[in-house]
């Protein structure tokens, strides 16, 4: 019966995962709106080479390769604290 959670604790879960998805979709936002403001091509260097590519991708792969990165190492932490 100890497993089960309170109204209290339910309620701070929700509030919780309303900030984060508040905040997700904020981020999201703001990175949509300056990709979207960034048209213009740039040259990207590779160690191997160099390559023109519109701005906006090279945004939107840096922001997915952020998450990606700190998903990654956010799921490493919680594995040594558990």
């Amino acid at each position: 019966m100890g497993d089960q959670p309170t109204a209290a604790q339910e309620a701070a879960i929700r509030r919780r995962q309303t900030f984060r998805l508040t905040t997700i979709a904020v981020i999201v936002a703001a990175a949509a709106a300056l990709a979207i403001d960034n048209r213009q091509s740039v040259s990207l260097g590779y160690v191997v080479g160099d390559r023109e590519a519109p701005l906006v991708i090279a945004l939107l792969v840096a922001f997915v390769l952020g998450a990606v990165v700190s998903r990654l190492s956010t799921r490493r932490q919680r594995g040594r604290t558990e």
